[in-house]
């Protein structure tokens, strides 16, 4: 069971503890089962998907349906933890974990603001996916969130149906990490993460549920992701996203004819 003080402080102390002594509560067997509810701070409604992350006892879990986290074999101490979720202010936690402590609640401040224009982001991305006129397959935040695939790469290959394949002798790509076998023909993809230009293998990086959508255009030519807390950064200023085919054509050289 745990337990939840509030004061930044005492936060910020915890995280302070000696790694080696933190190194010695991991390695002890058996351990406590971590358990906790979360909560709209304002409507006390739970919130799922939640992200809790306990990174001193190497716990990063999803609330479920009625705001609960649980994670196994946790050693006895305190931890540090963070548990965020968009549209929320990122709450700072401290948990204690040992028998007979009260299971805490954690109470999340909503940020309608943001949440307003989240919702105006993914609106602008939607239209200018459809825009572009291109073969697309487009994945939102919920989808993602309930993805159990261990990182983005083997989501995209699975929901796409793509396969890795080796890179061809001209390319300075070595091995098959970055390149697919699109249409029958091995290719190199055209891959932004956050406007950026990246590689298909940088997108194993990220787990599904830290991005904020995906998108596949031309059975895998172009592939672009926006992480959750870009797509915020992105929110706040109003940014208004520019066509999909000068995306590629700036960034992959690739010209419009790959739309």
């Amino acid at each position: 069971m745990i337990r939840r003080i509030v004061p930044l402080s005492i936060f910020l102390l915890c995280l302070a503890v000696p790694a080696a002594a933190q190194q010695q509560a991991q390695a002890a067997p058996g351990g406590e089962v971590l358990t906790g509810v979360v909560l709209d701070a304002r409507s006390l409604q739970p919130v799922r998907a939640a992200r809790v992350r306990v990174p001193g006892a190497r716990v990063d879990v999803l609330t479920d349906a009625e705001g609960r986290f649980i994670a196994q074999g946790v050693a006895p101490g305190q931890y540090g933890a963070m548990v965020s979720l968009l549209g929320y202010r990122q709450s700072a936690q401290i948990f204690t974990v040992a028998p007979r402590e009260p299971e805490p609640q954690v109470l999340l401040e909503p940020n309608p603001v943001l949440l307003r224009a989240l919702t105006v982001t993914a609106g602008r991305l939607e239209r200018r996916a459809r825009a572009s006129g291109a073969s697309l397959m487009g994945f939102n935040h919920d989808f993602l969130l309930a993805s159990n695939d261990h990182d983005a790469a083997i989501f995209v290959r699975q929901m796409a149906h793509l396969t890795p394949a080796p890179c061809s002798t001209f390319s300075t790509d070595s091995g098959s990490l970055n390149c697919l076998r699109i249409r029958g023909v091995p290719e190199r993809p055209c891959v932004l993460i956050n406007d950026t230009p990246s590689s298909f293998g940088e997108l194993a990086m990220y787990r599904p549920r830290e991005l904020y959508r995906v998108e596949v255009y031309k059975g895998g030519r172009a592939i672009l992701a926006y992480t959750s807390t870009f797509a915020e950064e992105l929110a706040l200023r109003g940014w208004r996203p520019p066509p999909v085919e000068s995306m590629v054509e700036m960034y992959c050289r690739k010209g419009p004819s790959l739309m």
